[in-house]
């Protein structure tokens, strides 16, 4: 049995909340945020390049979304680090 493209981006997509979920409720400190904080950026990524269509999108568009993406988890990890 050959499960198709986007059926294994979902079975990604629910392994990567599935281990964000789990790391949560173990209260792991900051690395725990820091892994939380890298599936969420995976998930995003995947679903922006599989689901937005995003592999098709221009250049400039694909750049703006990951460097979006980038500075965000960047600002999100430096507050997380300061609080925890």
């Amino acid at each position: 049995m050959s499960l198709s493209h986007n059926a294994k981006v979902w079975l990604v997509l629910s392994v990567f909340t599935i281990g964000s979920f789990s790391l949560g409720v173990r209260d792991s400190g900051i690395h725990g945020t820091f892994w939380i904080l890298l599936l969420a950026l995976g998930k995003a990524l995947f679903l922006g390049f599989r689901f937005m269509e995003l592999q098709a999108a221009h250049p400039a568009w694909k750049c703006a979304f990951v460097g979006t993406l980038g500075i965000l988890t960047g600002f999100l990890l430096g507050v997380a680090s300061r609080v925890g």
